[in-house]
């Protein structure tokens, strides 16, 4: 039987931005002793008033930041501009050609009250915990291991996560009475060769 479009909705560019979104958020939630909290079922009634908790610190998605009303202090992953690789691409069975691997770039938003000292703190917590992220070579160098980020994708593998040279300047957010900074990364990711449907030719 051939393959529908159907079969490559979870292997898209958008799907792999929405997973990866969420992969950070597990990762930083799950760091040992780290204050982050994701934030409560979208469904809930009681969302629009959702807090982190005494010394909780809220780390939304994107799409969380839609469907919740602001909360501080809060960090914020996007996954933007990602841009299929040249020469990256798979054949379907139905010889159609499919996107295989993207380049992009993952922003931190750090938001908190107007306090210096509470901001470059939580932004210096944030920046340790970034090279954490990075899945670890194999021992010959030929593959990214299931580590790090890896270990929460199903669908995706990440092969580059790297800090970029952005400017550590604070700038003040009148409307919400806050300070804000953020952290870019540059990301690179792909599809797991595993769960290609069958019949894939790799170009």
């Amino acid at each position: 039987m051939s393959s529908s479009y159907s079969d490559f909705i979870p292997l898209t560019k958008s799907a792999g931005a929405v997973a990866i979104e969420k992969a950070v958020q597990a990762f930083f939630v799950a760091v040992p002793g780290a204050p982050f909290v994701a934030p409560a079922n979208e469904d809930d009634p009681n969302r629009e008033k959702w807090t982190a908790g005494v010394g909780g610190i809220a780390f939304y998605t994107n799409f969380n930041e839609l469907v919740f009303q602001a909360c501080r202090p809060r960090v914020r992953i996007r996954l933007h501009s990602a841009t299929v690789d040249p020469y990256s691409y798979a054949l379907d069975d139905n010889s159609i050609l499919r996107e295989k691997s993207w380049s992009g770039q993952l922003d931190f938003g750090i938001l908190t009250e107007m306090n210096y000292a509470a901001h470059t703190t939580l932004r210096s917590v944030v920046d340790a915990i970034i090279p954490q992220i990075l899945p670890q070579i194999t021992a010959d160098n030929s593959t990214f291991a299931t580590t790090g980020i890896n270990a929460l994708l199903a669908n995706f593998q990440v092969s580059k996560f790297s800090g970029r040279s952005v400017s550590t300047d604070i700038s003040e957010e009148k409307s919400e009475a806050a300070y804000y900074s953020g952290i870019s990364c540059d990301i690179a990711f792909g599809v797991n060769p595993a769960k290609w449907p069958p019949n894939m030719e790799t170009l």
